[in-house]
């Protein structure tokens, strides 16, 4: 497995005396960010200032690099962080001023948003105590809110004028920030900076009044979640009240459950809106999140299952549209070999790996797709967010098995994931799991190639009943799936007819699946996979090597 960006800065903090091995390791972290751009510049920048504060030459190097990266990327945090550095690891003020006057001219020329101006104020205090330039910044960021009539942006500022020491102008700024048309769409933001002045009268009759504005369910409940971050009881509970008489259809109801649970309202008052919702016609998907708000949020599983199930089996996601030579496709053999070895501690990291928000609830779904194999419809935002941010996990201490299942669980939802982004991972922690996992993610990959996801069906519009062309096997299922054939057997004959589907592929020529895989976010890790098995399976199988040249690797 290729070394990370965090094995090589851990290698580097694990090297305490041996200074060339520390230099070393940094050089080969500096190497890898190159490719991954400012976030990861700056994570370079950040060891080298803690473990070699003395190595200036390094430093300026990085520095250098990361500034470019930030003027590229309009990335804030890099003109900051450099700045840091500059003015209080090399000494260099005028380098530093410089690396936040590159922020002031980019941020100028692309119209930035109001909060890049807030950090980029911020920096100046921090990097030079430069009030000057905080202030200018400011100045520069409430244009921009003005301009756009920006509830939010005229907040950002407040707040910064907060931090300042300035109530009297944040104040200023929330007034005129609420006399704007939609400032009830933005009630959180509000309030929020009137809680930084500890102003609880403004902050009730903010509530009031996005209570008073609310036209749907949702203005009702965000007001509901803004009262309860600030405890304001009463308002919680009227809003709620306000989206109960808003709320029409199933999910009105189910959404009005769901934010009575996460603000800590009375039990009875979930169940009151779930009962609701299971009382109105409502398709599978909704019923079966109907029948996890039971079992999750209430506890109620017998509620639950008079409601439904809460999920359904993976065969039932796809539909089989395809057969071609290779492994037989396996629809849940790989999701169930997963989840039987899946640790608590495993799913507990999976909840928190979104900065540990709504980790309780996502725990309690996460165990019962653990004990159930019952996968929803479609993945809640939160979960779905969750397995995507475990699916970046990398380096030497990755949970392989966690990973999987992330990835697994990712290709077979219908929010818009890159499958180009997903495969090459699957594949890769099947490998690092063993033989038993790579054949049966050589299953897995054999179902998603050979099926298609079921359309999406507008409730306001009728479904095309004509049989649509087949456009092929995801072409990442295809690749995939040769990488875990080969690497089990590089003779197979189904490398064969695998090859050749790609190859054949009547959406994706060569030029295509060789941009697929380019603009893949996981670009490396395909590149090393092809090397490592399908590279040598050519002595085996002579036809791979077309598809070496299909793929511009001949």
């Amino acid at each position: 497995m290729r070394r990370t960006l965090s094995d090589w800065i851990a290698a580097a903090r694990a090297a305490d005396v041996d200074p060339e091995a520390r230099a070393g390791c940094l050089d080969a972290a500096a190497e890898v960010a190159v490719a991954d751009g400012c976030w990861a510049l700056r994570q370079v920048l950040a060891a080298l200032v803690e473990l070699a504060p003395a190595d200036r030459s390094r430093i300026e190097s990085i520095a250098g690099q990361t500034l470019a990266a930030a003027i590229a990327e309009l990335a804030v945090w890099g003109f900051v962080d450099v700045a840091v550095a500059r003015a209080q690891v090399l000494g260099d003020r005028v380098g530093a001023a410089a690396a936040l006057a590159a922020g002031e001219v980019a941020f100028a020329a692309d119209g930035a948003p109001v909060y890049r101006w807030c950090i980029l104020g911020r920096g100046y205090l921090t990097a030079l105590e430069d009030d000057a330039g905080a202030r200018r910044c400011l100045v520069r960021g409430l244009a921009v809110a003005r301009a756009g009539a920006d509830v939010g942006g005229l907040a950002d500022v407040a707040r910064a004028h907060v931090a300042r020491g300035e109530p009297d102008s944040a104040t200023a700024l929330l007034r005129e920030a609420e006399a704007l048309p939609g400032a009830s769409a933005e009630v959180w933001s509000l309030v929020n900076v009137w809680g930084e002045l500890g102003a609880i009268d403004a902050i009730d009759r903010l509530l009031e009044r996005a209570l008073v504005d609310a036209a749907v369910v949702d203005d009702a409940l965000r007001t509901a979640r803004a009262a309860a971050s600030h405890r304001r009881g009463d308002a919680v509970e009227a809003a709620l009240e306000r989206a109960r008489s808003l709320a029409e259809g199933a999910g009105a109801w189910l959404e009005v459950a769901e934010t009575a649970h996460d603000v800590g309202a009375d039990p009875a008052l979930v169940r009151d809106a779930l009962d609701h919702a299971s009382a109105v016609d409502a398709d599978e998907a909704t019923r079966h999140q109907i029948a996890a708000g039971y079992l999750h949020w209430l506890g109620d599983a017998d509620a639950a299952a008079r409601c439904g199930p809460h999920g359904v089996r993976p065969e039932a996601l796809r539909v089989r549209s395809r057969t071609f030579p290779g492994p037989a496709p396996d629809t849940a053999g790989l999701i169930e070999w997963l989840r039987a070895g899946l640790s608590d501690a495993s799913l507990e990291a999976i909840a928190e790996v979104d900065y540990g928000y709504e980790a309780a609830k996502k725990l309690a779904t996460l165990r019962d797709l653990r004990a159930q194999g019952l996968l929803p419809r479609r993945l809640d935002a939160g979960i779905h967010e969750a397995f995507a941010l475990t699916r970046w996990s990398s380096g030497a201490g990755v949970d392989h098995r966690a990973r999987a299942f992330a990835c697994a669980l990712l290709l077979v939802d219908t929010h818009d994931d890159d499958p180009a982004d997903t495969t090459p991972i699957l594949v890769e922690s099947c490998l690092a799991l063993g033989d038993e996992a790579t054949r049966l993610g050589a299953g897995y990959l054999a179902w998603i190639a050979s099926s298609d996801a079921p359309p999406l069906v507008d409730e306001d519009e009728e479904e095309d009943e004509e049989d649509e062309e087949d456009e092929g096997a995801d072409p990442s299922a295809l690749l995939g799936l040769a990488l875990l054939v080969a690497a089990v057997d590089p003779g197979d004959p189904a490398l064969d007819a695998i090859t050749q589907a790609l190859i054949d592929h009547p959406w994706c020529g060569a030029e295509g699946l060789q941009e697929s895989l380019r603009r893949s976010l996981r670009a490396e890790l395909w590149d090393d996979l092809i090397a490592a098995y399908l590279v040598p399976a050519v002595a085996e199988r002579p036809a791979i090597a077309r598809l070496l040249a299909h793929l511009g690797r001949a």
